[in-house]
């Protein structure tokens, strides 16, 4: 296997100086200088973007006309980097598609064309692990013959800048590339963790599948893939012959399928054949047309100093140099929002209602947030035609500023994690009246019965803490009143709040102790007269602090109060809860209350309902179950 890096350089087209090509003395020249300014450009089509004697602007990054022409001279190569026992890392992958190399041609990447798509799946970090195999074959350098260089357009011309730019294509390098990504995606950056603690760091293109398909299990509902291919050179339309049955997206130069972890058969094909099409001799293989039909792979830039044509100094300035990279960082983070957005709408993971909304809210506004950036990019490379203008500096460094960028909005992918981000803010109850209920007694007089309402203890009121929503999780009978009476959950998020109130579980009982539901956070193991766990109705090393009250039915078939409690250090910290919402189940289905997490009554995958209550609600009567998701990991 050969490096990148010391490939290019063995072809010349490395950073540093390429060998000088010394015409016979007996030819004329059209420069005599020494130094040979020069530096490597990846096109970013799948194709051809430029050709040999055609200038370039070093400063906008765009190409111009033709300005010198020479015979072809061409020097076979058979250099290539080829790796699929093991992955490329994502800079490697993005600087062999051109990406990382220069930064105007990055935002490229929010074009329709194959390279710049395939390069848009590499931007998933957050909630992805990306694997990329492939190879870039360097078959032929094809350079201008410096001994028979002709002028096309005369170096004296005074709009030369204009037509010709400050630097021009002296060779080039053809070949072509075939890329195979496999990327797992999940529902949050905690699911992430966890699977990376669990597998291993390195898998080979044929294997990976197989690897992942061990885990699915365990990650049932909690992970996807999405793999896709990549191919500049030889015949692209190839790929919609191989992947045509599979399903997904094929197009030339490119193709993708995406799978459930639970069903990976697809995903599997995909990189056999795949694999097979990169590797095999066959005629319609990509080695093959690839011999017949080369892409370009690089060009090499040369100043039109080294000519003899006079150029004034052309430097970008680090104020210049810290706007484009500002840009470039913007961009990058807009970039991963769109594909995470992309992610979520393709996979089946749970969506609760507020989720899909801030996806719909943070797709026109992160594609909006694009446009803008893009409209300042011009101001950093098409517009600044002259570094010695200062009002056209000015634009550029000014304009990479989001607070110059009106409309621009601030967004946070951490906001896109589908289990993470909750944090807690306690609990409490409110009665459906707040009136009080005033009950006669037998020969005369009366009791007065206040609502049943019960503070959130995080609050000391009927109110969740700055940063928290209430969620309702039950629908209960209050006692005493007789009335209806509603639940809430306090829930944050780690991006509103920097703090959870610590969170040990919850539990309900009776003043007797005869009609408990005990706390599914505080297990304990009895051996008589038979082995197993129960939960008790106290507190795991906290607290135990009022949350709620309702009735519930009894042996005899009345009803009693009972009280319901949730367990705390009463102290703030950093981190996120452990469960994932609680729900009421009513079996005569009048007072169900779903979770909020899922939209149903259930749990998320790789949470597990776990009984808290009992209550008895308002419209049926009937006796409902209330659960929390508790983590099984």
């Amino acid at each position: 296997m050969v490096a990148v890096a010391s490939a290019v350089s063995a072809l010349g087209l490395g950073c540093g100086e390429a060998p000088p090509v010394v015409p016979p003395a007996s030819e004329p020249q059209l420069g005599s200088q020494e130094q040979r300014l020069e530096h490597v450009v990846v096109p970013v089509s799948i194709s051809t973007e430029a050709v040999l004697g055609q200038g370039r602007n070093s400063i906008t990054h765009e190409f111009r006309g033709m300005c010198v022409s020479a015979p072809t001279v061409n020097i076979p190569t058979q250099e290539a980097t080829i790796r699929f026992d093991s992955s490329f890392s994502r800079d490697e992958t993005s600087e062999m598609l051109g990406f990382s190399v220069e930064a105007k041609a990055k935002f490229a990447k929010w074009g329709a064309s194959a390279r710049a798509k395939f390069s848009r799946s590499l931007e998933s970090k957050t909630y992805s692990m990306t694997k990329v195999y492939g190879a870039d074959y360097r078959l032929e350098t094809r350079k201008l013959d410096e001994s028979q260089l002709n002028w096309l357009v005369s170096p004296t011309a005074s709009d030369w800048l204009t037509r010709c730019g400050d630097e021009f294509v002296m060779q080039k390098q053809v070949g072509g590339q075939l890329f195979l990504l496999y990327r797992i995606d999940f529902d949050s950056v905690e699911t992430k963790s966890e699977f990376q603690a669990a597998v291993g760091a390195n898998w080979g293109a044929g294997e990976v599948n197989a690897e992942v398909q061990k885990m699915a299990q365990q990650f049932r509902g909690r992970a996807s893939v999405h793999v896709e291919a990549f191919q500049s050179g030889g015949d692209v339309t190839q790929l919609g012959n191989i992947f045509s049955g599979i399903g997904g997206t094929v197009e030339p130069g490119r193709a993708a399928v995406d799978c459930n972890i639970d069903n990976l058969t697809a995903c599997g094909e995909f990189m056999r054949l795949g694999l097979a099409y990169a590797t095999a001799q066959t005629p319609d293989a990509f080695q093959p047309t690839l011999r017949a039909n080369p892409a370009d792979r690089a060009y090499l830039l040369k100043d039109w100093s080294v000519l003899g044509v006079p150029m004034p100094p052309r430097i970008v300035t680090t104020q210049i140099q810290y706007a484009r990279r500002h840009l470039e960082e913007l961009f990058d983070q807009q970039l991963e929002i769109q594909d995470r957005i992309q992610t979520l709408r393709r996979s089946q993971f749970p969506l609760r209602t507020e989720v899909q909304a801030l996806m719909q809210q943070y797709d026109s506004e992160s594609q909006y947030n694009i446009s803008l950036i893009l409209a300042a990019s011009q101001k950093c490379y098409d517009l600044l035609t002259d570094m010695n203008n200062a009002a056209q500096v000015a634009a550029c460094v000014n304009g990479a500023q989001e607070s110059n960028m009106p409309g621009f909005k601030a967004l946070d992918i951490r906001k896109l994690d589908l289990r993470l981000p909750y944090t807690f803010g306690g609990m409490y109850q409110v009665d459906d009246s707040q009136t009080p209920r005033v009950i006669s007694i037998p020969f005369g007089g009366s009791i007065t019965i206040p609502p049943a309402n019960v503070a959130n203890p995080a609050t000391g009121g009927l109110s969740c803490p700055a940063g928290f929503q209430p969620y309702r999780y039950g629908r209960i009978l209050t006692p005493g009143t007789g009335r209806g009476g509603n639940q809430y959950l306090c829930l944050g998020t780690t991006t509103d709040t920097s703090l959870t109130w610590h969170f040990a579980g919850a539990y309900q009982k009776d003043t007797d102790g005869n009609y408990p539901t005990g706390n599914p956070y505080f297990p304990i193991t009895i051996s008589f007269p038979t082995k197993k766990t129960i939960y008790l109705t106290s507190c795991p090393s906290s607290s135990a602090l009022k949350m709620g009250s309702a009735q519930v039915p009894t042996t005899d078939g009345s009803t009693i109060a009972v009280e319901k409690f949730l367990c705390s250090t009463m102290t703030w910290t950093t981190g996120s809860m452990k469960f994932a919402g609680m729900y009421q189940l009513d079996p005569c289905g009048s007072d169900s209350v779903p979770n909020h997490f899922t939209g149903n009554m259930g749990c998320p995958a790789g949470f597990i309902a776990m009984k808290f209550g009992q209550v008895i609600t308002p419209t049926s009567r009937c006796t409902a179950t209330q659960y929390l998701c508790k983590s099984q990991y």
